[in-house]
């Protein structure tokens, strides 16, 4: 099996989880738009970056264990397995990206005074404020594709490393995590509210919102993603079955 087989065989398992998701997106923004629209009331999306970017994170950390078991008992080398789910990643971030604009652009069929929806871009309200139509909706593109290959890439390294663990790793992995970020991180902060302060200005600095630059944003993001894969690919090298 080589790399276009590999990429073929996610592709088209993967691409039925994504047409359910894009058709209860489709059916709660038509049906959300239908009720305003009939109500003559207003409301206001924030399109479907978020929802996407988890469901890509979910995707991703549903990408490793099984292929590897399937990839591996056939024949594929390990290298193989991870550049052929690397083009997957890819492929697919590209085209939700698409995706996730063409949404939001064809929301500007409806009358913009009732329904409004909100992506990535409306972050950077002086850069799109002064820009040409063309200029946004590129921009959209590559901002739109680094954040969702980024969760992407993010999920996949969370699962190569608790398939890796031992089983009290595991329980670490699983439990730690979501203790870390909803109390570990608002407790620290607490305690340390200078240090805190100061890495909050650090992200604010380093994400590009401080300064209402999105170059900023899309240049951390790809060193975060090209991070991210570079160590997926040392780890997935040394995964056992």
């Amino acid at each position: 099996m080589n790399i276009k087989r590999v990429i073929h065989y996610q592709l088209f398992d993967l691409g039925k989880a994504f047409l359910i998701y894009y058709f209860i997106i489709l059916s709660i923004i038509l049906l959300g738009g239908g009720v305003v629209i009939i109500s003559s009331g207003n409301a206001t999306f924030n399109g479907t970056g978020f929802s996407s970017t988890v469901f890509c994170f979910i995707a991703g950390l549903c990408m490793f264990r099984e292929y590897f078991y399937l990839f591996s008992q056939n024949g594929v080398s390990r290298k193989t397995t991870y550049i052929g789910t690397l083009s997957s990643i890819a492929l697919l971030s590209a085209l939700m990206s698409i995706i996730e604009v063409l949404f939001v652009y064809l929301s500007r069929l409806f009358p913009s005074d009732r329904i409004r929806f909100m992506h990535f871009m409306d972050i950077f309200t002086q850069v799109t404020a002064s820009s040409s139509l063309a200029l946004q909706i590129l921009l959209d593109l590559i901002l739109t594709f680094l954040i969702i290959i980024t969760c992407f890439s993010a999920g996949y390294l969370i699962a190569v490393l608790f398939y890796r663990s031992s089983k009290i790793l595991k329980i670490g992995i699983a439990a730690g995590l979501p203790v870390l970020l909803f109390l570990g991180l608002p407790l620290l902060a607490y305690i340390f509210p200078e240090a805190a302060a100061r890495c909050g200005k650090l992200l604010m600095t380093i994400s590009g919102l401080e300064s209402g630059n999105p170059l900023i944003t899309m240049l951390t993001l790809v060193i975060t993603a090209a991070f991210l894969n570079i160590v997926n690919y040392f780890v997935v090298r040394k995964a056992e079955l």
